[in-house]
């Protein structure tokens, strides 16, 4: 994994990170996010085809909770649910992880303090 680290121009006085990369995850494979920070996180699923099957934009607390903000379909949970796309709490922090039987490529992007 690429993990792309940009950073504010000089003028701002809050240092915001954007982590992103794009990477094809397996079923039930786990991408896990930076722990211990707030942040925004936009995140789009990508089927074989090259199809946006779903995207989302979660806002991500410090504890790894989360709350959707927005999403295409109903299909994605901020639980670990057996078909659909997950964004939750892992225990350490939020993680993305597809439960939807087959690899998908996910296009993310943390937006984080």
């Amino acid at each position: 994994m690429n993990n792309i680290i940009l950073y504010p121009s000089k003028k701002s006085l809050n240092r915001i990170k954007i982590i992103g990369d794009i990477e094809t995850v397996l079923d039930d494979g786990v991408i896990t996010l930076p722990t211990g920070v707030t942040g925004r996180l936009e995140v789009i699923f990508i089927n074989a085809s090259n199809a946006v099957v779903e995207w989302g934009t979660v806002i991500i607390s410090a504890d790894g909770s989360g709350e959707i903000v927005n999403c295409k379909d109903a299909n994605l949970h901020l639980a670990d649910d057996d078909g659909f796309y997950c964004v939750y709490d892992g225990g350490t922090g939020a993680v993305i992880k597809p439960r939807v039987g087959a690899p998908i490529k996910i296009l993310w992007e943390f937006h984080c303090g």
